[in-house]
């Protein structure tokens, strides 16, 4: 439902923040990536429309997984 949306919608916001803190070593980032990755997906379930509209597939592609950070050349 779309409460349970925002609710995982706000915790993203909290973790995409908490990602840019230069202060958080590799470990605490990845954790953060990982946590942001099972929000993300919660969100696709929950409500695939309304996760589309925000483009949620868009964000997780660029917060979660980086084409730098996911692929070797």
């Amino acid at each position: 439902n779309r409460c349970s949306f925002f609710h995982f919608f706000r915790q993203a916001e909290v973790l995409k923040a908490d990602m840019t803190d230069s202060k958080l070593g590799p470990a605490e980032v990845w954790t953060s990536r990982q946590a942001l990755q099972d929000l993300y997906q919660k969100m696709l379930v929950t409500d695939l429309e309304y996760a589309l509209d925000k483009k949620v597939e868009q964000d997780l592609g660029t917060s979660v997984c980086p084409v730098s950070h996911c692929y070797t050349k």
